[in-house]
């Protein structure tokens, strides 16, 4: 029992730690026990923002502007007229024929047979007989521009302009010269409402053979199809201004991280570099943290920011050394470092003595020193002993 009591205790001061635990689906059973005996759990505090989130919030912000900004430059869709006469587009599918194949010499009556009995059908204004006789012509002969124009201008009458479309473009496929190719696939743009490709077949049939009726269909069609020509230009021109300044963005971006990050290097450089001077055979910075991280007691050090912060201002600055004369650390790294490269701290001319002699701070040359050294210390001078022999 106190086993399980002390795991209760250690239970209870985890959740006193940290009380938003209690509203993990794990615990769900313990805070419905204790909000039965009219105990209430915090809810989770809201989320704080950090500073990784600003970043995001930032570009949600700029997609959001850009948003408005497009839906405030947005070029208006033109007034169109003329509308009334406008069809949804028809999905009847009819047979195109082998379009590899080709009419045999034997085939050339009941072609003729076939083709004659659709154009009286269609004279009649049976048009369902007069395509059954047009599926059996094209069946006969794919390869007639005639027979795809003519079926093409039966389902104009029975208001199915998509499938007219698909056989005057046949048509024209079999022969670009056609007329009636052009005509009644304009027709057939035109019941659609497509107004830009109506005029530019109506002026194709023209310029191929000229017709009243045609010419009359084109005038019709040509004040939308130059609104809307105008309106198709200004949106192509915007969406390529629009990828210009884009670019022009990304390029002025990417140039201002460049030179960002040159600066930090720069900056990084001088810190790293900019008090070494003193450091012989050093080779580089490559060569020096190379040969620091080498030395696993002076790589340790290093880690400590205190050693790490009093080595780079000596060596910035090797009269800082006197400032941390006192301190063990700094000193041990130090001497390591110097040790490894040499010349480290020597600016300030200590081999020489502290105010820049090597006898106690008097002016004295290198020289006069070393003979100062080599003299013997002044010894007491003494009377000769007597001999007392």
């Amino acid at each position: 029992m106190e086993a399980q009591l002390g795991l209760l205790k250690q239970f209870l001061a985890c959740v006193k730690a940290n009380p938003s635990m209690m509203n993990s689906k794990e615990l769900a059973f313990f805070k419905e026990f204790i909000e039965s005996y009219g105990g209430t759990v915090p809810a989770d505090p809201e989320p704080k923002t950090t500073k990784a989130e600003e970043p995001k919030k930032e570009e949600k912000k700029e997609e959001e502007d850009e948003k408005m900004e497009e839906e405030e430059s947005a070029i208006p869709y033109p007034t169109l007229i003329g509308l009334e006469n406008v069809m949804q587009p028809d999905s009847d599918v009819y047979p195109m024929g082998d379009a590899d194949k080709e009419m045999g010499d034997d085939y050339g009556e009941k072609f003729s047979s076939e083709r004659d009995a659709a154009m009286g059908a269609m004279g009649e204004g049976e048009y369902e007989k007069a395509i059954e006789h047009f599926n059996n012509a094209i069946q006969i002969n794919p390869q007639s521009s005639m027979i795809f124009a003519k079926r093409a201008q039966c389902l104009l009458q029975m208001k199915k302009p998509a499938a007219a479309i698909r056989d005057a473009s046949r048509a024209i496929e079999l022969n670009a010269d056609s007329a009636n190719g052009y005509k009644w696939r304009g027709k057939g743009h035109r019941l659609l409402g497509h107004w830009v490709e109506a005029y530019t077949d109506f002026a194709t049939a023209l310029k191929i053979d000229y017709d009243d009726s045609v010419n009359e269909w084109m005038k019709e069609v040509e004040s939308n199809a130059k609104h809307l020509k105008e309106y198709n230009r200004a949106v192509e021109r915007q969406r390529e201004e629009k990828e210009l300044k884009e670019r022009r963005e990304r390029i002025k971006k990417a140039q201002e991280e460049r030179a960002k990050a040159a600066k930090e290097q720069e900056e990084r450089d001088e810190a790293m570099g900019g008090g070494m001077g003193g450091m012989g055979g050093m080779g580089g910075m490559g060569e020096f943290f190379a040969k620091m991280m080498g030395d696993p007691e002076l790589k340790e050090s290093m880690q400590d920011p205190e050693v790490a912060s009093a080595v780079m201002e000596i060596m910035q600055d090797p009269s800082a050394l006197m400032k941390y004369m006192g301190n063990h650390k700094v000193m041990s790294a130090f001497s390591k470092l110097k040790g490894m490269f040499g010349g480290m701290g020597d600016d300030e001319g200590h081999e020489h003595g502290e105010e820049g002699g090597c006898c106690g701070g008097h002016d004295t040359t290198p020289s006069e020193c070393n003979e100062t050294k080599s003299t013997p210390s002044s010894v007491p001078h003494t009377a000769p002993m007597p001999d007392l022999d």
